[in-house]
């Protein structure tokens, strides 16, 4: 049987990428591009999720 991988999952992998690059190198120093890249998504799951950036934050704002 084919893993599969829900919506929840891909969200839940960028932004914990997210939250990680956003430590290492700043919210100004983390592109799009380095979370798609770390994430190992495309740019359509990104901007379906969570575009523009500065919704990356917002998940954490409510934790």
């Amino acid at each position: 049987m084919k893993n599969v991988v829900t919506n929840t999952d891909t969200k839940e992998q960028i932004l914990n990428v997210a939250e990680g690059l956003f430590a290492e190198k700043g919210f100004a120093g983390t592109t799009l591009r380095n979370v798609i890249r770390e994430a190992g998504v495309n740019i359509a799951a990104v901007h379906y999720h969570l575009a523009p950036k500065k919704n990356y934050l917002l998940p954490f704002y409510k934790e």
